[in-house]
């Protein structure tokens, strides 16, 4: 990230921001202003352009973000977690045995996978 700067509303909320991850390097983003936060994470992640700067990613870089509000990820509540997450993965991995196994990972187990979407995520996140 390269002298990103960023204003809402005549408001700056991010003014000049300069930073570098190598590989083998992990960031954590920590800020007081919430929506300083927001914005540079939605910059980060493609949603929302600096007024000014840029951000350059390295070939071979893996890129994930979850941000706090989730619904507009899950608006289609008619299906349940398992055939969800089977509209998403390639074909060689979308039998029930390696999704119970991925959704295993996520501490869904048993039924659980067989609950509609939305509920179970927000029990989930209210767990967390």
């Amino acid at each position: 990230m390269d002298k990103v700067s960023k204003s809402i509303d005549g408001v700056k909320i991010l003014d000049n921001i300069t930073f570098t991850v190598r590989p083998g390097e992990k960031a954590a983003i920590l800020s007081q202003n919430d929506l300083a936060t927001t914005v540079l994470m939605q910059i980060l992640a493609g949603e929302m352009e600096p007024d000014s700067g840029s951000v350059t990613w390295g070939q071979t870089t893996e890129r994930s973000y979850i941000p706090r509000d989730i619904n507009s990820y899950f608006e289609d509540d008619r299906f349940d977690i398992l055939e969800w997450l089977r509209q998403y993965a390639p074909k060689e991995e979308s039998d029930n045995t390696f999704l119970r196994g991925f959704l295993g990972k996520m501490l869904f187990s048993g039924e659980d996978v067989l609950k509609m979407l939305l509920n179970s995520l927000v029990e989930k996140k209210s767990a967390a």
